[in-house]
């Protein structure tokens, strides 16, 4: 007869073979070029197994094939946000160093190919217009640890000053459409230790000579439910489809 104690280690050791078991499914599916099921797959096991303080390599391997996969699937922009949280997430080192240099540039490439398959994507409309944004603080006390923005997969970081930034970019560019994306990392001074990251994209298209203004507001009533809601003016919102159709699992993530 097992002790409590054994059956609980048999049931951990249960859950994390059925947890790989859905990492393998999801890289067997990509190798099938079944971009739906590996992307469900690899999701499913990134949201069991790697939402923890120090998640095992195998996350950035399932992070990694995701971005692969979707750039597979024509998903440029989210391939891209999949690829720099890739780079985000803290990881064990248990593999060998060189494990974890042909992950980075896997890494490398496929946020360069995924500029291009967006950039190709949206060439072709004659003139410059203005991309401002700005940034609007959370109304409760937490504390901004860092802000970045990318603009067309392009990163710019804001004007350093005293105090938390209120301008995150003002950039001419060219005509037509373009993903800007922010991410941001907050501290509750209640709560020692602990960290909330916010994530947005939000995609507009302008043409010659017109100037888009963007507000990113951030809003929630504790650390654990943050967003961004976005104010735009000027330019037009572009639809969710093709190249932009929505990853809505970086939302809970």
């Amino acid at each position: 007869m097992r002790s409590a104690g054994q059956v609980v280690l048999a049931a951990a050791a249960l859950a994390s073979a059925s947890c790989y078991a859905t990492y393998e499914r999801g890289v067997a599916a990509a190798n099938a070029r079944d971009w739906p099921a590996a992307e469900t797959e690899l999701w499913r096991y990134l949201r069991i197994d790697c939402v923890t303080r120090d998640p095992p390599i195998t996350c950035k391997q399932a992070v990694v094939k995701l971005g692969e996969v979707l750039i597979e699937d024509d998903r440029p922009t989210s391939a891209a946000r999949v690829f720099r949280l890739a780079q985000k997430l803290p990881y064990k080192k248990l593999e060998t160093p060189e494990v974890d240099r042909a992950l980075n540039a896997r890494i490398a490439d496929g946020l360069v190919t995924a500029k291009q398959r967006w950039d190709r994507f949206r060439s072709g409309v004659p003139g410059q217009c203005q991309l401002v944004a700005r940034y609007g603080a959370p109304r409760r006390a937490l504390q901004l640890v860092g802000i970045s923005a990318h603009v067309d997969m392009e990163q710019f970081r804001p004007p350093a000053g005293p105090g938390e930034p209120s301008l995150l970019f003002d950039k001419t560019t060219s005509a037509g459409p373009h993903e800007v994306t922010v991410f941001a990392v907050f501290a509750d001074p209640a709560r020692r230790g602990f960290r909330y990251a916010v994530d947005t994209a939000h995609y507009r298209s302008c043409a010659d000579g017109e100037k888009i203004e963007l507000v990113f507001q951030t809003e929630g009533t504790d650390g654990s439910d943050l967003r961004f809601a976005v104010a735009a003016a000027g330019g037009k919102p572009l639809p969710h489809e093709g190249p932009l159709r929505p990853l809505p699992q970086l939302a809970g993530w």
